[in-house]
């Protein structure tokens, strides 16, 4: 309901019937970290430790605890591997001689950071060579920025209101080529859509900068500030790394003063 303070006084209640329950102390330190209690949540992290159920707080909120790489990487898999899969289907080649489609699946293409990154980057895909598709699960807000994303796609398909069948059948059907999944393990993840391999090439990009675990996400844009090269053993993707920087710059917006920036050949 998006009410942490009332969450974090319930659980606080909560949590003296149940300490013992994982899933309680990680929703616990959740609400604490929503309103700053860092007792509250120095005392659900080491209650997860103790209870060896770092996989109830899940990956993105594992991120914040800056644990090793390793120890991410076995919970990202941990939740991949709850994810239903259903018919894989067979993996066809990609016709390269027509343009190819390219499907981004993300409920932030809005007034959001992802939509203030991305607001002009499809704009600027070659139509001979590329065909957009936005898939779309989450929020509609009307924002510039989502009419700038959606006026830029071939087709936008919104998927809030389908079911993971639904939407790889969707998929299948109209040919997509490539799946950019801008969501990962964040707030509105589809994971399941991508375990099914609805496309030759999956990818994971820009919405969550870790590994995914999951073995149907093939590579991970990156540069080299986000995955150095000695870190790529810690990641379950081939990791590709962009020349500079991964992230995009929405080029309607003026550069704050002084602000280094690289030109890429895209």
């Amino acid at each position: 309901l998006k009410q942490p303070e009332d969450a974090l006084a319930l659980g606080k209640k909560a949590i003296r019937m149940w300490a013992e329950d994982p899933i309680l102390v990680a929703q616990l330190r959740q609400a604490a970290s929503e309103v700053a209690d860092w007792s509250a949540m120095r005392w659900s992290e080491d209650k997860l430790r103790e209870l060896n159920r770092l996989d109830c707080e899940g990956p993105w909120g594992l991120l914040s605890w800056n644990l090793d790489r390793k120890a991410q990487r076995l919970v990202a898999t941990a939740a991949a591997n709850k994810v239903k899969t259903l018919d894989r289907g067979q993996r066809r080649r990609i016709d390269l001689n027509k343009p190819i489609k390219v499907a981004y699946l993300s409920g932030d293409f809005r007034d959001h950071p992802v939509g203030h990154l991305t607001r002009t980057l499809f704009s600027h895909h070659d139509p001979k060579c590329v065909e957009p598709y936005a898939y779309v699960n989450g929020e509609s807000d009307q924002s510039i920025y989502q009419q700038s994303i959606h006026a830029s796609m071939r087709e936008v398909i919104r998927i809030e209101g389908l079911s993971d069948a639904e939407v790889v059948a969707d998929m299948r059907a109209r040919g997509i080529d490539v799946i950019v999944d801008c969501v990962g393990h964040t707030t509105g993840k589809r994971l399941g859509i991508g375990a099914s391999r609805p496309a030759p090439v999956q990818i994971n990009w820009l919405g969550y900068a870790g590994t995914t675990g999951a073995p149907w996400i093939d590579a991970m844009i990156v540069d080299d500030v986000v995955v150095p090269k000695e870190h790529y053993a810690d990641y379950s993707e081939w990791v590709v790394s962009l020349p500079n920087f991964y992230l995009p710059y929405d080029d309607c917006t003026p550069p704050p003063p002084g602000a280094p920036l690289a030109k890429i050949g895209v």
